[in-house]
């Protein structure tokens, strides 16, 4: 009876050591879990306020670049106004108007295509490019932006064409010399030109700016980027372009 009544005791001991163990098991893994979603949980917040910061940085920066041609646009349209009354030509103005129109037009654009690359919904509709006529009109229509600040901008013209997007190859384009024209110094010169590659053309924009930091070039592409180098003109910089232009183009 005593070996029996020993036995028992030790295997009661021995339940209540593994109901113990089990429970601190138990214990640890919920510990572990609750771990992992702590971690969770603050990965998804920092996510939250980088999407925030993006936010704001975004909403300042269209605040910024709109506000200089709507206030230039109200100034024509108050000029127009008293020219007509006097009877005097307001062409050169109409023209000024126009400008600042564009410059609207292309941060709604731009504003668009994040929107539209960021949700996925970003479409595509292929057909034959003249390049040389696309390079000639972009080309010309940022002549005025370079001339305005001492730059020279040349177009060497080419003679093929390539199935893409004429809308969309203007818009690379586009954001491509507006950058470059941002951050050139007076007196410098910008090159512009199309060469075929194989089956393919490729398109260069060399200009004599001050070039990336290892930095820079870790975030050139990225949505929002702000660079080391800054405008030599003062120019807003939304960080859009360059973002669009590697989308656009891949």
């Amino acid at each position: 009876m005593r070996y029996e009544e020993y036995l028992r005791k030790h295997l009661e001991r021995r339940r209540v050591d593994l109901h113990a163990y089990y429970r601190v098991q138990q214990q640890a893994h919920h510990s572990e879990d609750l771990r992992t979603k702590n971690r969770a949980i603050d990965e998804r917040n920092r996510e939250l306020e980088l999407l925030r910061s993006d936010r704001e940085s975004l909403l300042n920066t269209i605040a910024h670049e709109m506000r200089s041609p709507l206030t230039a646009l109200g100034l024509v349209l108050n000029s127009i106004h008293e020219r007509s009354e006097r009877g005097a030509g307001v062409g050169a103005l109409v023209r000024t108007g126009n400008q600042m129109v564009r410059r609207l037009q292309g941060v709604a654009n731009q504003v668009a295509t994040v929107g539209e690359i960021t949700n996925g919904t970003f479409e595509l509709r292929l057909g034959l490019v003249d390049v040389n006529a696309v390079l000639g009109e972009v080309v010309d229509e940022y002549k005025l932006a370079a001339r305005s600040k001492g730059i020279e901008l040349l177009h060497r013209p080419c003679e093929f064409s390539v199935t893409g997007h004429r809308g969309r190859l203007e818009q690379v384009l586009a954001n491509l010399l507006s950058n470059a024209i941002k951050f050139s110094d007076r007196g410098s010169k910008i090159r512009v030109r199309a060469l075929r590659a194989g089956s393919m053309g490729v398109i260069e924009v060399a200009d004599e700016g001050p070039g990336l930091t290892e930095l820079d070039l870790e975030r050139v592409f990225r949505r929002y980027a702000q660079l080391s180098a800054r405008p030599t003109g003062g120019e807003p910089s939304s960080g859009m372009g360059l973002f669009i232009a590697k989308q656009l183009a891949l």
